[in-house]
């Protein structure tokens, strides 16, 4: 009898969809994309009318703004936020300032002012440099660059061997085409650097993007560089490389300068993650022990690579001799995990014999790339971890099979080097163990195959009242026919009482993703009974509920919550056989007639 009442509702499957409902709601949505000093009122402002004579900090700052950004350091306390008016400010310069304890404290913050778009022309120095006799490092600092200020030209802070601490630069758009700069882009030493969500480009034709050197054998190797979301692109040499619409006004020429993406020369504790690097001229990320420098505790994860000059794409080498098994290039970590390369990877010994490059606590795992390899896979037993990698010439124990993946765009210079439905790597990736998301943000699946490379093509998430996996409700079919392709079965389906809607299956990721269409062809529900798809407060298929009304939940067989909808297995326990979203007016409802 209740079997017969719970097909009134079903979703096309043998699993009812019925309602019952267990409390909560839909958590509410927060944005994290501000950062921790935008809620702080300026202390200082600087202006391109300001004046230093009669800047002050405080209450009347907005009123008497400096001129120069070194004067407003020099005024700022620790924690601080130094407000940056609109307009164009040429090479300004900040050096080192103890007043108000801020070298030590909480880091002073120069962004721009409310609605202001500023544009630096030229370098931004922190402290003594190259072009200056004297000065020292400025510390704890943060460039915040709120997605409007734009530097043409770069940052520098080589201080004649001297290390700077807790230097963040975020969100702004750095880049050149000139013949009046030939620096690097970022030249900035600093332990405790953060580069996150800063666009690198165009540059030409004479630099590197970021440059991290150590300056001499005497000095030690930098600590705890971050590089997150950052997109590096056009870095060429010379202006007919740059993607056409950086051409017109391009002036430079190549002096000969080495150019790479990356180039560090040493790091005790590195990441870089989340990154586009494309259309580059040289290697992408070098890694190049010089002047004695170490790689230890090195992550470079979900990062998409392409260069155009034949170099690998990511190397780890050296150009000493001092190496060998008691001073290693690498003596801790190493981990280069979910990265697309349209070129290669390399590990190559430069001066020393490859089965020195490893010390005794190094532990190197290369896992869920998807490239080309140019090195043997055989390096020295219990120190390297192969894993689920797919190279396009080679397979090395551990790896997948290999393959030629299908990119959306693998051309010069407009790159996009997503996988597209049906190519070699899709669920050819680790299986993780914890969650995990894509360059993208996309989730990764837990307990089965993710994608190998950067990009997960179809999030795992579950997203209540909004979306499982690609489908999300309200979108168009044609969306969802040009992501999954044509299903396998179409069909009329009864979801409710009174309430018929047109459902196409899929069969995919070991069991089914059914979409359900309202008559003007756009989604109104969707349902899955596959491990594939999860997400936050989202009870997983399989999963066993111990904390609902179990005679309540039995009777129905199904319940809702927080806008998910659950079918539960039969059987003495509540077990989680299937999850849906619907639309509100189309959700599936219980009939109690005859309970």
């Amino acid at each position: 009898m209740h079997s017969a009442r719970a097909s009134s509702c079903a979703l096309g499957v043998a699993l009812a969809f019925c309602v019952v409902s267990i409390g909560g709601a839909a958590g509410a949505r927060t944005d994290h994309r501000s950062t921790a000093a935008s809620g702080h009122r300026p202390s200082v402002f600087v202006s391109p009318s300001g004046n230093d004579s009669t800047c002050v900090r405080g209450a009347r700052a907005a009123a008497h703004p400096c001129a120069t950004f070194n004067k407003a350091w020099q005024l700022a306390c620790a924690g601080d936020v130094v407000a940056l008016d609109g307009g164009t400010y040429a090479d300004p310069s900040i050096k080192t300032n103890t007043h108000c304890g801020k070298e030590a404290g909480a880091p002073v913050t120069f962004r721009p002012a409310r609605g202001a778009r500023v544009t630096i022309k030229g370098e931004l120095d922190l402290g003594a440099n190259t072009d200056q006799s004297s000065g020292a490092p400025p510390a704890s600092l943060t460039i915040n660059g709120a997605h409007r200020v734009t530097i043409e030209g770069g940052i520098e802070s080589w201080f004649h061997g001297a290390y700077t601490r807790n230097i963040t630069i975020e969100n702004l758009h750095v880049w050149h085409t000139s013949a009046r700069y030939d620096g690097d882009l970022f030249g900035v030493l600093s332990d405790n650097l953060v580069i996150r969500h800063v666009e690198i480009g165009p540059i030409c034709c004479s630099s590197s993007g970021i440059d991290l050197a150590r300056p001499s054998a005497a000095n030690r190797d930098l600590r705890n560089v971050a590089i997150d979301h950052v997109y590096m692109h056009d870095v060429r040499r010379d202006c007919a490389g740059l993607s056409p619409k950086y051409r017109p006004g391009c002036g430079a020429t190549n002096n000969g300068n080495h150019i790479d993406g990356l180039h560090i020369w040493g790091a005790n504790g590195l990441s870089i993650l989340n990154s586009r690097w494309l259309n580059l001229s040289g290697q992408v990320l070098f890694l190049e022990g010089v002047n004695d420098g170490q790689f230890n505790d090195v992550l470079i994860k979900n990062n998409m690579l392409a260069s155009t000059g034949g170099d690998p794409l990511i190397i780890v080498t050296s150009s000493d001799h001092v190496y060998g098994p008691s001073y290693p290039l690498i003596n801790g970590y190493m981990r280069i995990v979910h990265n697309t390369l349209a070129g290669q990877l390399d590990f190559e010994g430069g001066a020393l014999p490859s089965d020195q490059w490893a010390g005794p606590n190094a532990q190197v795992t290369i896992a869920g790339n998807i490239g080309k390899l140019d090195m043997p896979c055989a390096q020295e037993t219990g120190k390297w971890t192969w894993e689920n990698n797919m190279w396009s010439q080679d397979r090395c124990p551990g790896d997948s099979a290999k393959g030629t993946p299908r990119f959306v765009d693998g051309s010069a210079p407009t790159y996009n080097l997503h996988l597209v439905r049906g190519s070699p790597g899709l669920g050819r990736g680790p299986v993780e163990t914890q969650g995990d998301v894509d360059l993208d943000g996309h989730l990764r699946p837990i307990g089965v195959r993710s994608d190998a490379g950067a990009s997960q093509r179809e999030t795992a998430a579950v997203r209540p009242a909004r979306s499982i996996g690609a489908v999300k409700l309200g979108e168009k079919e044609t969306n969802v026919l040009a992501f999954y392709g044509a299903p396998k079965r179409t069909f009329m389906a009864r979801v409710a009482p009174g309430i018929r809607l047109r459902e196409s299956r899929y069969p995919i990721h070991g069991s089914w993703l059914n979409v359900f269409y309202a008559n003007n062809a756009t989604v109104a529900g969707v349902s899955t009974g596959s491990r594939y798809y999860r997400g936050k407060a989202v009870a997983p298929i399989g999963t066993t509920l111990t904390d609902i009304p179990a005679a309540k939940a039995r009777s129905c067989r199904s319940m809702v919550r927080s806008h998910v909808y659950y079918s539960l297995a039969p059987g003495t326990q509540l077990r989680v056989a299937a999850l849906a979203v619907f639309r509100s007016r189309f959700a599936p409802r219980c009939s109690t007639r005859g309970r």
